[in-house]
């Protein structure tokens, strides 16, 4: 059962307001979480602090301490999961001061979340509504059909891509270069990328979370990516929902590069063909980067959600965090890395060996 308001009660005592505005704050490598046989949640530590208790809404806020955050999007999460909450203001900030004084807070040691200082951010229309319709109709369908329109779709696009690799030449991921297409490459950006992102909201909303809000982050002020808050997902008890929210973008990437291939197998030569096999190389590229579980993706998120631990990555890939995770866990998430480096080296091989016809 979740309670409407929060409470994050941790030992004894309330602490002191922390934190200023805008710091970005994260839990120190070597943070332990360790559960109780009746429930309790302790964090522990390696440099000898005496164990600290959370409770469960302590507990929620972990997975994006672990990362790296701010006393604004901590705020901004809260009030999204509990939105009759009054009282978040003075205890979250307590809550961080409380982790401070034991030593198992650090200030300003990480950028990689969104609002962090080295990144730009340009807000754009909230996506929820147009989701939250689309939700609200495929939620009619019955779901046998819906099954049966999903793997004709994927037959479909797999015939499609299929037959634009029986083509000559082949399409090929420095096509993005050598076969550069304007239109290819508007199409990538204006439709692929709002689509892809817009298939994450559908799929939050049809697991009955909201979408907080969508934008445009320049990393470092140079670097734009597309990105649609969906930090309310957190509050997606089951793990199904939560895989396919993340796995909701890269499957638009291969419907989109599925259409595209059939496009470029009817039309021929010419500009139109050019241009669909620009978006084909396009969307395969992306779908292979998006889905490595070795980076914050959407591959990394759906694993975390399959094995039921937000934390998985991070206790995978960094010794400091390992203690965050429970082994069997780890062990799964660093297969599945080697899995994809694996495979990611052959396949690159094979690229490379089949481009040298080609120069």
């Amino acid at each position: 059962m979740v309670s409407r308001t929060p409470d994050w009660r941790i030992d004894a005592g309330t602490g002191s307001a922390g934190g200023e505005p805008g710091t970005a704050v994260r839990l120190r490598d070597g943070v332990a979480t360790v559960r109780r046989a009746r429930g309790q949640v302790l964090l522990v530590s390696e440099n000898g602090t005496p164990p600290l208790r959370v409770s469960g809404i302590g507990e929620e806020l972990l997975p994006l301490l672990a990362e790296g955050t701010t006393l604004e999007a901590l705020t901004e999460y809260l009030r999204a999961r509990y939105p009759a909450a009054r009282d978040i203001e003075p205890k979250l900030p307590a809550f961080l001061t409380k982790l401070r004084s034991v030593g198992l807070l650090s200030e300003g040691a990480s950028q990689r979340h969104r609002g962090a200082r080295g990144d730009a951010h340009i807000p754009l229309p909230n996506p929820d509504p147009l989701a939250r319709q689309l939700a609200l109709l495929l939620r009619h369908l019955p779901a046998d059909a819906a099954r049966v329109a999903l793997v004709l779709a994927l037959a479909a696009t797999l015939a499609g891509i299929v037959g634009v690799f029986l083509e000559t030449p082949r399409p090929h991921p420095f096509d993005l270069v050598l076969a550069f297409s304007p239109a290819g490459l508007a199409i990538l950006l204006l439709m692929v990328l709002p689509f892809h992102e817009f298939g994450h909201a559908v799929a939050c909303r049809m697991a009955g979370a909201p979408v907080v809000g969508a934008g445009v982050t320049l990393y470092r002020y140079v670097v734009p990516k597309l990105y649609v808050n969906n930090t309310a997902v957190y509050r997606v008890a089951g793990r199904g929902p939560r895989v396919w929210i993340a796995l909701a973008g890269p499957l638009v990437n291969v419907l989109v590069a599925g259409a595209a291939a059939w496009v470029a197998v009817a039309t021929g030569d010419g500009w139109v063909e050019e241009a669909a096999r620009y978006v084909v190389a396009g969307c395969l590229v992306t779908l292979v980067l998006g889905i490595s579980p070795l980076a914050a993706s959407d591959g990394s998120h759906a694993l975390e959600a399959l094995l039921d631990d937000d934390l998985a990555r991070g206790a995978a890939l960094f010794r400091g965090r390992s203690h965050l995770s429970i082994q069997p866990v780890i062990y799964a998430y660093r297969l599945v890395c080697a899995l994809y480096l694996l495979a990611f080296c052959v396949g690159s091989g094979a690229l490379v060996a089949g481009s040298l016809s080609r120069f």
